[in-house]
């Protein structure tokens, strides 16, 4: 009986191999840079201000499946978004609408007197709990005027389901703009986000992910928006933009040693000297471990279009290569060979 189900077992586990096997890797995928993404069902891809769900991170990643999270498009009145989206991708260049996982209309934190009856909603990140089981969903939770400076959280069972509301806040009593969260291999995680556009503010979660702890501000980082979050060993690296609205302008990055909490922070330049990050702001940046171990730094940024046809409402995404340069001030240099000099172009994940 042990041999039958052991046998069973092998072709169960084959099987599953030979399937997650069938799936594009980002080995393959060419990358397009400056425009707006076309998803599987041939509809605009809209999920600014992203965030990528790894698949190593929670059990739906299985077969290599990332998740990225971001809003809709921005045609609100004010630049607003009508919600919150999710889409899924085996290879980083084709990507599936999953679900409209947040309305805006869904929010029950009170707007202040006065302010229009929709809310802003921006730059969400979802993180997996594997205490509680439960998907996590931060955001920058505001009125059209910037009058509540807070973040909002949701939760959901599933990492693309239906995520429900459960408070909007300002974390530790400081008003609360651009934000990011970052999860430790352990499970411990923090949000970043700028306190009333004075400094990056890092503040660890309560367990169940839905507050910070009565520690507070645990570290300090420079002034800075679109606040990205990664690691190197004990090196953490934080790469962010200067305040200038919609207005692209130049990076920020900065570098910090472990621990997170206490970690003091130094601005080591603009990698690769674009001033104005390649017209763009950065959201997310997502460390990519080749199968030859060599590690590639992808950095995910919205082109906002300020003044431009559309508009913020006709953003597109400036996703490019971000490599350590020792000739570059900052140590590093974003941009591909292959992209023009306004960052646009194609350019092959498996060549960086």
């Amino acid at each position: 009986m042990v041999g039958l189900i052991s046998s069973a077992l092998q072709m169960l586990l084959a099987a599953g191999l030979a399937s997650a096997a069938t799936h594009p890797t980002p080995e393959g995928a060419t990358i397009s840079s400056g425009v707006i993404f076309t998803g599987a069902d041939g509809q605009p891809v809209h999920a600014h201000g992203a965030g990528l769900i790894l698949p190593s991170s929670h059990p739906a990643g299985a077969g290599g499946k990332y998740y990225m999270v971001g809003t809709t498009q921005k045609t609100q009145p004010g630049w607003l978004s009508s919600g919150i989206t999710m889409y899924s991708s085996y290879d980083l260049q084709h990507w599936a609408f999953e679900h409209e996982i947040l309305a805006n209309t869904s929010i029950t934190t009170p707007l202040p007197a006065g302010e229009p009856p929709l809310y802003r909603i921006e730059r969400p990140k979802v993180i997996y709990n594997a205490a509680t089981k439960k998907y996590v969903m931060y955001f920058h939770l505001d009125s059209s005027g910037f009058k509540m400076g807070c973040v909002g959280v949701a939760t959901s069972d599933s990492v693309a389901g239906d995520y429900a509301f459960v408070r909007g806040f300002q974390p530790d009593g400081q008003r609360s703009l651009d934000m990011g969260l970052w999860q430790e291999e352990d499970g411990t995680a923090f949000l970043v986000r700028s306190v009333d556009n004075k400094y990056a503010g890092f503040s660890q979660l309560t367990p169940d992910y839905l507050n910070t702890t009565a520690a507070g501000i645990v570290s300090k980082g420079p002034k800075c928006e679109g606040q990205a979050v990664w690691r190197e060993g004990d090196t953490y690296f934080l790469l962010g933009s200067h305040l200038t609205g919609w207005s692209a302008n130049a990076a920020i990055l900065a570098t910090a040693q472990a621990p997170l909490a206490g970690a003091t922070w130094t601005v080591l330049g603009n990698p690769g000297g674009s001033k104005s990050t390649f017209n763009s702001q950065s959201t997310y940046v997502l460390p990519y471990a080749h199968p030859s171990g060599k590690e590639l730094v992808m950095y995910l940024g919205d082109r906002w279009n300020n003044g431009g046809p559309g508009s913020v409402g006709n953003a597109s995404y400036v996703w490019l290569p971000l490599v350590k340069d020792g000739a570059d001030p900052s140590g590093w240099k974003l941009g591909a060979t292959t992209v023009d000099a306004a960052g646009n172009g194609e350019w092959k994940v498996a060549d960086y």
